[in-house]
């Protein structure tokens, strides 16, 4: 079962109370309606599918979205590295302390990065 099975495909009398009992009830039920798309397209499209809605979402909002990671990376090195699966290791991954601290280096490379990149293009002009 996902996480994302509470939200029911279209709203009933209990997904009604949830949403009245939420602290902010426009964004829980904002919330659990992007999430249940995301889990539709998920559903029927796969991971290919998932990677389209994340280029739509780019296009539309102004984004820049980068996978840092995806699952089977995590799968396959810790197969090939230590000979053993663990269905968990990517959660694990991504609670880590490690992966805390690589996340805020891409954020602040990126932030020094972007600025040498605009000062490059003014210069162009």
């Amino acid at each position: 079962m996902s996480e994302f099975d509470e939200y029911p495909a279209l709203p009933n009398e209990n997904f009604s109370k949830l949403v009245e009992s939420a602290t902010n009830p426009a964004a829980f039920f904002r919330r659990g309606i992007c999430r249940r798309l995301v889990h539709q397209v998920n559903n029927q499209f796969g991971v290919e599918g998932l990677y389209d809605l994340l280029t739509g979402i780019d296009e539309v909002g102004k984004f820049a979205s980068v996978v840092v990671i995806d699952r089977d990376e995590v799968d396959n090195y810790l197969f090939e590295e230590h000979g053993v699966f663990d269905p968990d290791m990517f959660e694990k991954v991504q609670l880590s302390d490690k992966w805390s601290d690589f996340l805020s280096s891409i954020m602040t490379q990126t932030g020094d990065t972007l600025g040498e990149i605009i000062d490059e293009e003014i210069r162009r002009d």
